[in-house]
């Protein structure tokens, strides 16, 4: 078992290269590689020409200081139902998969696609879309991760379930994707955001289908990805679930702390990595 984190907020502050020397000085074995911003932000380097050479000089700057990159993250609508799923954003999803393909990232975990208007057809055209990626994975050994989700609609921004939000419902979806190219990932913190019982999530996916993590803690109201013990999930319970499944996978941290000083990013860093040293120890 590896411990990664996402190099997110810091690609926001800095290069990708900084944020990956930043991650392994800090101790990490594993980057958890950002992509999201390839639909936010029109001057994110991976949307030029070479992003298929700068990838490859990435994974070397990786190699050089001893790190991994163990999962990627694909973009995602950030404002769920009523954000159109355009063929230019697909396009930017199709290239964090190349992007991944090409550095032999094992894991790029994806959302559930909303779509808008919500119809009876919606999961069918996840399927389309999902399986349409398909030959850009086949024979690289790279697998989709689908995260479970949590979607707003409306001007209130209303949460509403999708077809992951829920352990028998996300089962249920994963069961017409090919398990030779699709997985699971569970974020841990998104579960009580729909009523759900991150264990309960846990146990129902069981060992076969999840592969992947992000660990974070919240209120259950708002999605904040606090650190671990920040906030009211029990954290303890959700690392005996995942030893009960004899989960295999790595542990990677999704935690949010854009409003920290850049000058304290190391410190936190470190903490973090502190904190993920001690679950896996739970994990044994």
């Amino acid at each position: 078992m590896l411990l990664s984190t996402s190099n997110f907020p810091m690609n926001r502050k800095m290069s990708a290269e900084e944020s990956v020397r930043m991650i392994a000085e800090a101790g990490f074995d594993a980057v958890d590689l950002d992509l999201t911003n390839l639909s936010r932000d029109p001057n994110e380097p991976f949307l030029r020409s070479t992003y298929l050479s700068d990838a490859r000089r990435l994974r070397s700057v990786g190699d050089d200081l001893g790190i991994v990159f163990n999962q990627s993250h694909a973009p995602f609508q950030t404002k769920d139902i009523g954000d159109p799923f355009t063929e230019q954003f697909a396009a930017t999803i199709v290239r964090s998969v190349e992007i991944a393909v090409e550095m032999n990232i094992p894991i790029i975990v994806m959302h559930q696609i909303a779509f808008e208007p919500v119809t009876r057809d919606e999961v069918q055209r996840n399927y389309e879309f999902l399986n349409s990626l398909v030959p850009k994975i086949r024979g690289s050994g790279v697998k989709i991760a689908i995260e479970n989700t949590r979607r707003y609609y409306g001007p209130h921004r209303n949460l509403v379930p999708g077809a992951t939000s829920y352990a028998e419902s996300f089962k249920e979806f994963m069961q017409e994707l090919d398990p030779e190219y699709f997985t699971c990932c569970v974020d841990v913190g998104h579960c009580g955001l729909v009523g759900e019982d991150t264990v309960h999530m846990i146990r129902t996916l069981g060992h076969d289908l999840v592969k992947a993590l992000h660990i974070q803690d919240n209120d259950s109201v708002k999605d904040s990805h606090l650190l671990p013990f920040m906030g009211s999930l029990d954290i303890h319970a959700i690392m005996s679930a995942l030893k009960e499944i004899q989960y295999d996978g790595d542990l990677t941290f999704e935690i949010s702390f854009s409003r920290v000083p850049v000058e304290l990013y190391p410190a936190s860093l470190r903490y973090m990595e502190n904190i993920g040293r001690y679950l896996m120890t739970l994990l044994k």
